[in-house]
């Protein structure tokens, strides 16, 4: 069964049902009411048969005549006059004769009129006069309005009931309808844009309509869908990227290969050597590629404890001190530190991001420059910045840095040496860590990249 059928459905039997116990409760409570009415009535009947009765007993002193003469009975009781009727729209006329269900009995309970036995009486009532008991009346209340014109009343009132249900009903499912095309209609949406995503369309946007839970829900769809596109739009540069990064070096060493082969070359010692860097490039750029996904999909194993970052900082500092000298670069620790600090982290993971940070400061800052390391902290955290001097970098490539395979420039990458993948894995690193990591313009001219680890024991 379809959404908008059950939804249908759904409005129909709950309107249904409620239209059905508003109609009962209403029948009940009419029949309740209008018999209230007519015993109230009834007893307002007696009331003035009371009185009749008693003017009837200060005159005679008796009820010896009323015993026996039947037209001085009719005459006293009023029984061939109509019962008074409760005032209702279109009453019907006539609901018993209160008179033909009264008795009289004297102060020893004989009857002098009506049933012979004062029991057969559900209401009994005294008669008093000069505060002295001279009989007793009794009634025999209306008990049913099932028949005659008190039936065809109610049985109107419950026609009228049951067709204002009936027009409550149908402006019930046309509101329903249109309702459930209402919400519906973004259902459907969801469910084409959805067909679309799963076939690749990943262009697909929905229209928004409202500020309800269901436009929310359009709007997510929306942002999925660009998520998607710009995940399969990285996937096919980042496959293109690494096919790019592989090709050149093997095409080299193919091709060096291939002439050493034809005896164009000859396998000198230098040559051999520019090869087995070519291989190492490749290799490097293998497990770098390894490391990332494996960080990235979570994946990448840490052995976490207490470590000293200003010991890992002077250890990548000692390994690049030689091949900053060949540029003339100077590499500057700096600390703020009041005393020991220990960041829970992996040392081994940890001294890889230092050492990525450091190789690609020094890769991109011209000869004679200058790279600041500036050591500071908070109350729970410590933080390490990492500065270069000239070149820098625009706004929008600075945004850019932490993208897998992304170079600066991509024309001197390979007099560079670097592949644009050190800061992506070092943020990939420092994400699970459970660190930050930012780029930002560096007051001495280039990049700065600051890291960001909670103290150990920090809450």
């Amino acid at each position: 069964m379809k959404l908008a059928a059950k939804l249908l459905l759904g409005f129909f039997l709950t309107t249904l049902l409620a239209i059905v116990v508003l109609v009962a409760l209403m029948q009940t409570g009419l029949r309740q009411g209008y018999y209230s009415l007519i015993v109230q009535s009834e007893i307002e009947r007696i009331r003035i048969i009371e009185g009749r009765l008693l003017d009837h007993f200060a005159m005679e002193g008796s009820w010896d005549r009323l015993r026996v003469d039947r037209n001085l009975r009719y005459t006293v009781t009023g029984i061939q006059e109509a019962a008074v009727q409760p005032s209702l729209p279109d009453a019907p006329p006539g609901i018993g004769n209160v008179a033909r269900r009264t008795s009289l009995y004297d102060t020893d309970k004989r009857v002098v009129f009506g049933r012979p036995n004062i029991a057969e009486n559900p209401i009994q009532r005294p008669l008093e006069f000069r505060n002295e008991l001279v009989g007793y009346i009794g009634l025999v209340p209306i008990r049913s309005l099932e028949d005659g014109p008190d039936a065809a009343f109610l049985s109107r009132q419950l026609l009228v009931g049951v067709a204002a249900g009936a027009v409550v009903l149908l402006c019930a499912l046309t509101v329903a309808h249109l309702l459930s095309r209402r919400i519906l209609s973004p259902v459907r949406q969801l469910a084409e844009g959805t067909a679309r995503l799963r076939a690749g369309q990943y262009d697909s946007k929905l229209a928004v309509a409202g500020n309800d839970e269901l436009a929310k829900l359009c709007e997510d769809f929306n942002e999925l869908a660009k998520t998607l596109k710009k995940n399969e739009r990285d996937r096919r540069q980042w496959a293109t990227d690494i096919a790019h990064e592989l090709r050149t070096p093997v095409t080299v060493l193919q091709s060096q290969f291939e002439a050493m082969q034809a005896g164009v070359l000859e396998a000198e010692p230098d040559r051999l050597a520019f090869l087995a860097r070519e291989t190492d490039r490749i290799s490097h750029l293998i497990d770098d590629l390894y490391e990332l996904s494996l960080a990235e999909s979570g994946q990448l194993r840490f052995r976490k404890s207490d470590v000293d970052p200003l010991r890992l900082l002077n250890q990548s500092i000692k390994r690049l001190q030689p091949t900053c000298a060949k540029k003339s670069i100077d590499v500057r620790l700096m600390s703020s530190l009041h005393g020991p600090v220990r960041i829970r982290a992996d040392s081994d993971r940890l001294l890889q991001v230092y050492a990525n940070i450091l190789q690609n400061s020094f890769r991109y800052t011209g000869a004679g420059g200058r790279i600041d390391v500036n050591v500071s902290e908070n109350d729970n955290e410590v933080i390490t910045s990492f500065e270069d001097s000239e070149p820098g970098v625009t706004d929008v490539e600075l945004t850019l840095l932490f993208d897998r395979l992304y170079r600066v420039e991509k024309s001197r990458s390979r007099r560079y040496g670097g592949a644009g993948l050190g800061l992506a894995l070092c943020k990939a690193i420092v994400d699970t860590l459970g660190g930050r990591i930012k780029a930002y313009h560096s007051k001495l001219g280039g990049v700065g990249i600051e890291c960001t680890f909670p103290k150990a024991g920090a809450v």
